[in-house]
């Protein structure tokens, strides 16, 4: 059964070599330790190594360990500690040399919670690189010291010394690897990239550096253009911060990841927030001069490295930027403090917005000063302010928030009073505006509701919960006109929210691209709300789709076996019914969430159907954590784009997407949306997306447009052509059955198979096995993995069967070590640990062309090894015995 994730691997890790030296943290020769009576040692035995760590607890003071150790011979030797890190103070001392802390933000890897319960409390464990140092051959001392803290606790599961270079993920010990079967699944173990210059991933070549060098991004229509410039760009981006274990980056590793993210081709990223990066402590305070140093550092780093910066600035809902003293209204800001349960305004700390930033235009104006305060500092590295600087290319106005979501729905309660109240009196004023008087607006709408206050000038409110996509629900039910006019008055708010907040930025002479924000609008809203949204010079959307049982983290419980190849223009990619004619189009974030077992797809669809069919602008992953490739699923986090399923996927994707192997689709009709249809009181146009939550991370949705068009061309909106007679393609559609066919792509629904047949990118996504594949100079025989990504790319420019560099990248399903899955891959049973094991793809290449010479696995970093593959007539078959995801092909 494949998904029994207790089966055998096809390893063989046998005893460890001489000069590595593995100790159990239990094993200690010499112990003055104080466990807690209960709880502390409550942990997964079975994510420690020997099945057991040695723990202190105690109040009454310090604990120590020692182990005697025989070092085989001198010479530079790494301490690799596996120890709980949360909160947590160890001190370590090697032979007669002083006692020195362990510093646990330096260099930490492979942090996982091993709570029993689960509880986010301190019973975390990772691996720590201490460092080199030199060591005598003979016996030595080695011994840990628990300290700080009310209860100096701390807890060491093992430790390793190293001369071979050894890394250690997991629980997996240091050894040899007998060669492996052709269904052997194999591990990701990873450490930083040395940035080889025989690695053949390497896309550096395409990103030229400094970034801005050919002056500000501008829009020219519906694509992107630098002002001096010859040809439209694309960006294939990240979301990533400086910050790498709970620290800023040193400049040094600012520097080799800025360099790293170049070569698997990033050239543009999202700081997500940019108030947060930098520090921002309120209206008078200011930025912390640490944290803005540090984000002034990491924009150099990248620049430097021919990576733009996208600036999400403000996250209402999350990042604390109001403080009573910054001069807002004293009793809404009370009632804002009220509702944020996570601070304490009225003790001084910074508290959040939340969407009502998009009701007060006081509150607009008050947090107009931290844009202004950023765009005008000076970064000391570049020596331009933020504001001249054409590195900086996009700037966010806020992050997931409009007046059109569920956050609202407090105001139909009153709740906060005076910014209900001050939108009730709004409402009353617009539809008097619109309609006259009293007699003119009930004869508009008929039924009254019951907050509706005439003498006091004030109108009841709708909550998004009532707009149902095919008419108000609830008491509003049949109420369509009062919807529609009440969602219009809603859209004249943001739209001058945006309007203000757009001229402000022109006005503080900012050059670059604006956005408004890039969440959706429920029901009847949604519409409206992408007409907001053209406010800004471009659209942005956020998706996500697959993951499981335990909301932004991994846990056991249920898993998404969902995938989009039985389903095109859905999942992940129902946004595309959001592009506007005449305007770029982006994807600010964006995953397919682990443990679902199909995620490889989403990356390629996205370059291939996304950037290239339906031409968007901007693709961001969500998102990047540090400066290499991370431990197993990372922090068993469903956000991470280090690892190979993404970062793996990218060199061959951001090529494709640079040299456009995709061309765009053609334009199969243009949808247009009138007035009447914006605030028709429902979803005229089909575009809302799934969720009644804030942060659910499904969107399917109902549409009049058949989602099957993503795979086929583009059909866009216009807000601003005449009305047209509806757009439909159902007949165009029908007449491809299910086998939806462009000259660089074919989406075969019914196999769940897209493949991929351009000149210079080829290849086969999807649930390939037991078929073979014919895609223009290259030919997939004999696929036996149910699953595949296998992409086929050509390095130098040429077409596939003229290329002499051609790249192979091959993914399929993915599992931490001891993970185990119920038999239909429904219920993740236990996580696992560290290290990342791969199902190998196996499947045979064959190409037309020149002569193949040579066929190499590489390396996690590209680099190729050892001898060629067998080559029989143009023909090679990967699997696992080669131990790898990429393959060099040479002519």
């Amino acid at each position: 059964m494949y998904m029994r994730l207790l089966l055998v691997l096809l390893f063989a890790w046998l005893p460890l070599t001489a000069a590595d030296i593995w100790v159990e943290g239990e094993d200690a020769t010499t112990r003055s330790n104080a466990p807690h009576p209960w709880w502390y040692d409550k942990v997964k035995t079975d994510a420690l190594s020997g099945g057991a760590w040695i723990s202190h607890f105690s109040k009454d003071g310090p604990g120590t360990v020692g182990y005697r150790v025989t070092i085989p011979a001198a010479g530079e030797y790494v301490l690799w500690l596996r120890a709980n890190h949360v909160k947590s103070q160890l001190a370590y001392k090697v032979g007669g040399a002083a006692w020195q802390q362990v510093d646990f933000e330096r260099d930490r890897r492979g942090a996982v919670n091993i709570a029993a319960d689960d509880k986010p409390d301190l019973r975390y464990i990772s691996w720590n690189r201490i460092g080199p140092m030199h060591l005598d051959a003979g016996a030595l001392e080695l011994r840990f010291r628990f300290e700080g803290g009310g209860n100096h606790h701390g807890a060491i599961d093992c430790f390793v010394l190293s001369d071979s270079g050894f890394v250690p993920s997991g629980i997996r010990k240091p050894g040899v690897i007998t060669p492996a079967a052709p269904d052997s699944w194999f591990p990701v173990l990873a450490d930083d990239d040395p940035l080889d210059p025989a690695s053949v991933i390497d896309c550096s070549d395409l990103i030229p550096a400094p970034a801005g060098q050919f002056g500000f991004l501008k829009a020219d229509g519906d694509s992107l253009r630098f002002s001096e410039g010859d040809k439209p760009v694309k960006f294939w981006a990240v979301n990533a911060s400086y910050r790498q274990n709970g620290r800023a980056m040193t400049p040094e590793e600012m520097a080799h990841a800025a360099r790293w993210y170049r070569k698997y081709g990033i050239n543009l990223v999202r700081t997500h927030t940019v108030l947060a990066a930098a520090g921002y402590r309120g209206v008078q305070q200011g930025f912390d001069p640490e944290r803005l140093a540090a984000y002034d550092a990491w924009f150099a780093a990248l620049k430097a490295q021919g990576i733009s910066s996208t600036w999400s600035v403000l996250y209402p809902h999350h990042g604390p930027v109001l403080r009573k003293t910054d001069g807002y209204d004293a009793q809404k800001f009370a009632e804002l403090d009220a509702i944020d349960t996570g601070h304490d305004g009225a003790a001084g700390e910074a508290i959040v917005v939340s969407d009502y930033i998009n009701l007060d235009p006081a509150l607009q104006d008050l947090l107009w000063q931290p844009f202004h305060q950023l765009l005008s500092h000076v970064n000391p590295h570049t020596g331009l302010a933020y504001k001249d600087d054409p590195a900086l290319v996009t700037i966010e106005i806020q992050n997931e928030s409009n007046l059109f979501f569920h956050t609202l729905n407090g105001l139909r309660k009153n709740q906060p009073p005076s910014f209900a109240r001050m939108l009730r009196r709004g409402f009353h004023d617009f539809a008097i505006d619109r309609y006259g008087d009293r007699d003119g607006v009930a004869a508009a709408w008929g039924k009254r509701d019951r907050d509706d206050t005439w003498d006091a000038g004030e109108l009841g409110l709708q909550a998004p919960f009532h707009w149902g996509a095919d008419g108000p629900l609830y008491e509003f039910k049949g109420q369509d006109r009062r919807t529609g006019d009440f969602i219009a008055y809603l859209t004249t708010l943001q739209r001058d929210y945006y309007q203000n907040r757009y001229l402000q930025l022109r006005q503080a002479d900012y050059q670059g691209l604006i956005v408004t924000t890039a969440w959706k609008g429920v029901g009847a809203s949604a519409a409206a709300n992408l007409y907001c949204d053209t406010m800004g010079d471009l659209i942005d959307r956020h998706n996500y789709f697959g993951g499981g049982e335990g909301g932004h983290r991994i846990a056991p419980g249920a898993v998404s076996l969902d995938s989009h190849l039985g389903q095109p223009g859905r999942g992940l990619f129902s946004i595309f019914q959001h592009q506007v004619a005449g305007m770029p189009f982006a994807v600010s974030e964006w995953t397919m969430m682990p443990p679902n077992p199909y995620k490889a797809e989403a990356a390629p669809l996205m370059a291939m159907y996304g950037m290239g069919l339906q031409d968007w602008d901007i693709s961001y992953h969500f998102a990047m954590h540090g400066g290499r490739y991370g431990d197993g699923w990372p922090g068993l986090g469903k956000y991470a784009t280090a690892t190979p399923h993404y970062m793996g996927q990218f060199p061959a994707l951001a090529r494709a997407v640079y040299e456009t192997h995709v061309k765009p689709g053609r334009l199969l009709g243009q949808r247009t949306v009138d007035e009447t249809q914006l605030f028709a009181g429902r979803d005229v146009m089909g575009l809302s997306l799934a969720g009644e939550d804030h942060d659910k991370k499904d969107s399917s949705g109902a549409t009049t447009l058949s989602p099957r068009v993503f795979a086929l061309g583009r059909a866009p909106i216009a807000f601003d052509a005449p009305p047209g007679p509806a757009l439909n393609l159902d007949r165009q559609i029908a007449g491809f059955g299910d086998v939806l066919k462009t000259d660089s792509l074919t989406w075969d629904v019914q196999r769940r198979v897209v493949q991929i047949h351009s000149p210079r990118s080829a290849g086969v996504v999807g649930f390939a096995a037991g078929h073979n594949y014919t895609l223009g100079a290259l030919e997939v025989r004999d696929v036996v993995t149910p699953f595949v990504s296998l992409l086929v790319t050509s390095l130098d420019g040429r077409d596939i069967i003229d290329s002499r560099r051609i790249l192979v990248t091959a993914l399929a399903r993915d599992r931490q070590t001891d993970a185990s899955f119920s038999d239909d891959g429904s219920q993740l049973l236990s996580p696992g640990s560290a290290p990342l094991l791969l199902e190998p793809v196996q499947a045979t290449l064959a190409f037309s062309g020149k002569p193949i010479r040579s066929v190499r696995a590489c390396d996690l970093h590209g680099v190729p090894r050892g001898e060629s593959l067998e080559i029989t007539n143009n023909r090679f078959r990967i699997d696992g015995r080669f131990t790898s995801f990429y393959y060099y092909v040479e002519r």
